[in-house]
């Protein structure tokens, strides 16, 4: 029977115990022929430098914590979608309200158009264009809400999975945004949105994991190719066998130290698990400064989507603004019998464009700044 060890820093013990077997003689005495044996070594390696026995078990806590920083990234990621899954869904909200104010002015002047043709005080061609106008608005409206039950249905999913089917399956509107984002002024420094991404990015600092457990591995790998020296030492104790009619067996004790050298020779195999090491070292490394390279690209582009997305939103607020003061004027002069119906659904569609995209530019610009929070790792996770 045997047992053996090691300790982290590379001492090796191991002991043995065997009893010795027990036979019968022809006068029906009993004896023990073989002796019994104790044995305990011990061996400290003195080449392999401090703590290479915990090699493997440093390596695998690297590895593990880099399985984590990769969860924690992955979750951010599903944050990060559902989020914007959330302000897509607000933007079809937006679409859909406007297309239906837009749908009620036009049924509004169709109405009064109608009343005037018959009192004969409008052409009846006034009346057609109306209709025209709003039966294409109809079919605005139509899209904008199919536009957001798929949506509704997208976030939906994106939060809840599979579950989602439950609350979907009457086909109704279960998920409703809610626009209350303040969008700052504030844009941030490249340099400065750099330095906090590479300080918290968990799939850089995973990269960086894998590369640290790569390199412990191959420094284990080459020391398997130097030569070795071991010191020694043991302590071995017999006791010979006693008869049942002398006295007790004689035991003994003996001491062994010693040094043992040994030299690899045509290790192929060590040499290739070294090289093996060494190549998975230099494809971390890549890994890690692809990583760092993709993450600075990535900041950059959301940093430039935050401030031409400003700019943007701030021109399309204004653009829409000044095209419903002149719709209102043309509904006036229209009012007033010195316009026309044409000039006013005209304005109208103006008016309609101009405020779509001010809301694609606001949910663009609030997009924008989610993509940007998960280029720079500030992304609240999901539980």
């Amino acid at each position: 029977m045997g047992v053996a060890g090691a300790l982290p820093w590379g001492t090796v013990l191991s002991g043995d115990f065997a009893r010795g077997s027990t036979v019968g003689s022809g006068t029906g005495v009993t004896s023990s022929s073989a002796p019994t044996r104790l044995s305990l070594n011990v061996s400290q390696p003195l080449l392999d430098g401090v703590n290479q026995r915990a090699v493997p078990w440093r390596a695998a806590q690297l590895e593990r914590t880099a399985v984590g920083f990769q969860l924690s990234r992955v979750r951010q990621e599903i944050a990060t979608d559902i989020e914007l899954q959330y302000w897509l869904l607000a933007e079809a909200q937006a679409t859909e309200a406007i297309y239906a104010r837009s749908l009620e002015l036009a049924q509004e002047i169709l109405t009064r158009n109608a009343e005037l043709a018959a009192r004969d005080l409008i052409a009846t061609v006034d009346v057609l264009t109306v209709r025209s106008g709003v039966a294409l608005r109809e079919s605005f409206y139509a899209q904008a809400r199919q536009a957001r039950y798929d949506q509704s249905d997208a976030l939906l999913f994106a939060a809840y999975g599979a579950q989602a089917a439950t609350l979907v399956q009457s086909d109704t509107l279960p998920a409703l945004a809610i626009d209350d984002a303040e969008l700052s002024d504030v844009i941030p420094d490249v340099a400065t949105a750099v330095r906090t991404a590479v300080a918290n990015r968990t799939d850089l600092r995973a990269s960086r994991s894998q590369r640290d457990a790569a390199q412990l591995q191959v420094a284990q790998a080459r020391k398997s190719l130097l030569p070795g020296l071991s010191l020694d030492g043991g302590w071995t104790s017999l006791r010979n066998g006693a008869s049942a009619l002398s006295a007790d067996g004689r035991a003994s004790g003996t001491w062994r130290v010693g040094v043992s050298m040994g030299a690899p020779v045509l290790n192929r195999s060590d040499r290739g698990l070294s090289q093996r090491a060494m190549a998975q070292v230099n494809i971390e490394s890549i890994q890690v400064s692809s990583r760092e390279a993709q993450i600075v690209r990535e900041v950059r582009e959301t940093v430039r989507a935050l401030r031409w997305g400003r700019l943007r939103w701030n021109s399309a607020t204004e653009a829409a603004t000044l095209a419903w003061e002149q719709l209102i004027a043309e509904r006036r002069r229209l009012e007033l019998g010195m316009g026309d119906s044409f000039r006013l659904l005209q304005s109208e569609e103006i008016a309609v464009q101009a405020q779509l995209e001010a809301v694609r530019a606001r949910y663009d610009l609030l997009r924008a700044f989610a993509r940007y929070q998960l280029s720079v790792g500030l992304t609240r996770m999901v539980p």
